[in-house]
């Protein structure tokens, strides 16, 4: 076989992304690599192989220690700039400095920090060995490579399967006034798609989204005020009117009860029910998507919704964290369920 027809071939090996630093007298030294594999756990070795015509061949071969980056799932541009031969790759790049001053950068899913023990000469590459000093992680979803793209593992096999399939595109696309993959818009339809079922079972059982949030929130904790349950949803635009409410004590969804003139609301034994039936059918729904996605893209798509609700949380109040004015002070008024 020749070199040309083993690199295709090879190419649909999926490989972790790594970037390699060392340090020496004239700065720092880096480039990023898809040949990094352990070698023993007892003593713990490492390898990784170098281009014999990298510029940066003696920079390692020169010095006693390298520094091993697994790249994180989000730190693609870091890897293509230390792909690039020739740039001035750690310019604007923060780092920290480790063992023999080894250039650390941060984020990574996974760090080594390496002392070469012994190279070997193979073909037209190098294999380094070195023995591990230090590792920590992140715990961060790691970035792959295959046939020449960078992905998440979904992105490169399941994902991209369906996403740049022109049938699936047409249907999910607005023809007007969106972009291509205009976020609103996508998180929006899946909300309203995926919550269809679960908004046809309320309308069935004679409620509206008000009331099943209000029902939401009390089975975390009851016994809150009016207050507490507008702190907490105003959000949403499901505001809790004391005409809802009353409506739904009617129902015998709730029960509200006085004392010393503030009104505490509880759960009841019907709501908690319709609750529970409601938040079965999410489950079933969820349990549904989870036959059509991987675990990986059922755990990546959760990662990135939180981080999602993290970078544009305007001070939404945790609904888990039970202020004290929920916290029960008036022990005989709680409804027995």
């Amino acid at each position: 076989m020749n070199g040309p027809d083993l690199k295709e071939a090879l190419s649909n090996l999926t490989t972790a992304v790594t970037v390699v630093t060392t340090s020496t007298s004239n700065g720092p030294v880096g480039l990023t690599i898809s040949s990094f594999n352990r070698v023993s756990l007892d003593s713990p070795l490492v390898l990784w192989t170098l281009n014999k015509s990298a510029e940066s061949l003696s920079a390692f071969t020169d010095n006693t220690h390298f520094a091993i980056h697994i790249m994180a799932f989000d730190q693609a541009e870091l890897a293509r700039r230390f792909a690039t031969e020739g740039a001035n790759k750690f310019f604007g790049v923060p780092f920290d400095a480790g063992i023999e001053n080894l250039p650390l950068f941060s984020g990574c899913s996974l760090r080594f920090q390496c002392r070469t023990t012994s190279t070997c000469d193979s073909g037209d590459h190098l294999i380094i060995l070195g023995e591990v000093l230090d590792c920590d992680t992140s715990n961060k979803p790691g970035l792959i490579y295959n046939r020449g793209n960078f992905g998440k593992g979904y992105d490169i096999f399941q994902g991209m399967e369906t996403v740049n399939d022109p049938g699936v595109q047409n249907s999910i696309e607005a023809p007007a006034g969106f972009a291509k993959d205009f976020i609103p818009y996508l998180l929006g339809r899946a909300h309203f798609q995926v919550n269809g079922p679960v908004n046809a079972e309320i309308d069935s059982a004679g409620m509206d989204e008000d009331a099943y949030f209000i029902l939401l929130l009390l089975s975390i904790a009851d016994g809150r005020t009016i207050e507490n349950l507008l702190n907490c949803l105003e959000h949403t635009n499901h505001i809790p009117t004391y005409e809802k409410l009353t409506q739904m004590h009617e129902q015998g969804l709730v029960k509200i009860q006085n004392f010393e003139d503030i009104d505490y609301i509880y759960i009841t034994s019907r709501g908690d029910e319709q609750t529970e039936k409601l938040l079965a059918l999410s489950v079933q729904i969820e349990e549904r998507l989870k036959e059509h996605l991987g675990p990986d893209e059922v755990r990546y798509l959760k990662q990135l919704l939180k981080k999602v609700i993290h970078e544009t949380d305007p001070g939404i109040p945790n609904i888990w964290d039970v202020h004290d004015d929920v916290k029960r002070t008036v022990p005989h008024l709680r409804v027995v369920r």
